[in-house]
């Protein structure tokens, strides 16, 4: 499972998602690489320059759950923002240029993946876990 995963990343970024800037609280920006047909949405740091991801944001999505998740969320709690402080990520609000508020999960190399992408990820590895 993992490796298609990874060689479906890779290809789908060697045919071009795409790169955009958002900006945190302060004012610093941070280019972040997305692929929405995988809803793949992370720093683009992570990617190398022979198209393959590699930091640990990245690595995180193959170990996120959702369900390890679920019973603690109560009021409309950001399952993704559960996830990420269940791998010792930090929470932060990224914002596009309209304005629009994004949250991310940080990790201590400065690697960041939006929690939408954690909470995808956490359902498809729980649901490739149940069929194994």
């Amino acid at each position: 499972m993992m490796r298609i995963i990874f060689l479906t990343v890779w290809a789908s970024m060697a045919l071009g998602g795409q790169t955009s800037e958002l900006t945190n609280v302060d004012g610093k920006s941070q280019a972040i690489f997305e692929d929405r047909n995988l809803g793949l949405y992370l720093s683009a740091n992570c990617v190398q320059p022979d198209h393959k991801l590699k930091c640990r944001a990245y690595d995180v999505l193959a170990l996120v759950s959702f369900d390890e998740v679920v019973s603690k969320l109560k009021g409309g709690v950001n399952p993704g923002a559960m996830i990420c402080r269940s791998v010792s990520g930090e929470l932060t609000i990224l914002k596009d240029a309209k304005g629009n508020e994004n949250s991310f999960c940080r990790f201590g190399d400065d690697s960041l993946v939006s929690s939408g992408t954690m909470t995808r990820y956490g359902r498809q590895n729980d649901e490739a876990r149940q069929k194994h």
